[in-house]
């Protein structure tokens, strides 16, 4: 079968109270602000670190599908 297949990339989190900017290289906020949509954990958590690296706007729940613990 034949497709266009995407890319996922992983982004790093801070664990510590640093600001994300402070500690992670500029190439992370150059990708974030390119992608279109986000699998995460814990949509709170995921958007205010989002938020926090690049000026986006979630223009619907649908840009991020975050991932239930079983």
């Amino acid at each position: 079968m034949k497709g266009k297949f995407g890319k996922l990339f992983l982004i790093p989190t801070t664990l510590g109270p640093n600001e994300p900017l402070e500690v992670l290289p500029i190439s992370v906020k150059k990708i974030v602000e390119d992608l279109d949509f986000f699998i995460v954990e814990n949509e709170k958590s995921a958007r205010s670190f989002i938020k926090k690296i690049a000026k986006i706007f979630f223009k619907n729940i649908t840009s991020l599908l975050w991932i239930h613990k079983i």
